[in-house]
């Protein structure tokens, strides 16, 4: 006891533990005791300064925020019928228009994860779903401060990203050459440089084809440099034979792994028969 009253005396001002002491119920929770000592006091404590007084003196206190403490009773009863199947976006619009209030969004996701009441409502878009800001204004969904926000990341008219580049640009990445070939946005702008050459001379490639580079460099995309073969005959050489950076060994390679699967098949043909 004497390390305890040594503890409240160093900390909380006797007139203050007085008042915890005479107000601490299950009904208050810690966050309202600590407003009502700064209201009552004008003194500053921090929410868990507050917390281990109250677990220290095993106080009681209320463990979760009643639904007045944002809502009365009766827009607490509301906000619960009114949020099986509708986005929060919803739900925000329709308690501000019924009540008056300047509920956000973020207050009303708050509210309904602490009193879980989850929505059901799923919020990936559907075919033919429009979105429930189509055709309106930023102020007639967003707060002047998210919408001064917003203006802070918003592309400006013909505005050109630092990063952006020619059609027909060629960087190297992931280990190899990449082409640039639109200019929309998305990863499919750029196409391997190797295969763009290869198919601008002959086609598409093929299902369950590779593009081998004869001299074992992915840099160079001549189309000397360049075969078609069969994934399988690739995964053979590859196996039994490795790689060599010359191109007529790496020649001489695929022509024995692909002896290796006629070889092969011609047993396993044998074998059946």
């Amino acid at each position: 006891m004497a390390e305890r009253g040594k503890w409240e005396r160093g900390v909380w001002p006797p007139e203050i533990v007085e008042f915890i002491r005479n107000n601490a119920t299950n009904e208050v929770t810690i966050k309202d005791m600590r407003l009502r000592i700064q209201q009552e006091f004008g003194a500053e404590y921090s929410y868990d300064q507050v917390k281990r007084y109250y677990h220290y003196n095993k106080l009681p206190f209320c463990r979760h925020s009643r639904h007045n403490i944002l809502l009365s009773d009766e827009q607490a009863a509301f906000m619960i019928s009114i949020i099986p199947g509708r986005p929060a976006a919803e739900v925000v619009e329709m308690m501000n228009k019924k009540y008056g209030l300047n509920l956000t969004l973020a207050q009303v996701r708050g509210w309904k994860k602490n009193h879980k009441t989850p929505s059901g409502y799923s919020a990936q878009f559907r075919p033919g779903q429009q979105s429930y800001n189509k055709g309106r204004t930023w102020a007639e969904f967003m707060t002047p401060e998210a919408q001064e926000n917003s203006r802070q990341t918003c592309f400006k008219k013909g505005n050109v990203p630092k990063n952006k580049v020619p059609i027909g640009t060629i960087t190297a990445r992931t280990g190899y050459l990449w082409i640039k070939i639109k200019d929309n946005c998305g990863p499919k702008n750029f196409k391997l440089y190797h295969r763009y050459v290869w198919e601008n001379a002959n086609g598409p490639v093929p299902k369950g084809y590779k593009i081998f580079f004869l001299d074992g460099n992915t840099y160079n995309c001549s189309l000397e440099n360049l075969r078609l073969i069969p994934e399988g005959l690739l995964a053979v050489a590859n196996q039994k034979y490795g790689r060599s950076r010359d191109p007529e060994i790496n020649k001489l390679i695929l022509t024995a792994a692909q002896l290796k699967m006629v070889v092969a098949a011609a047993e396993k043909k044998g074998k059946k028969e």
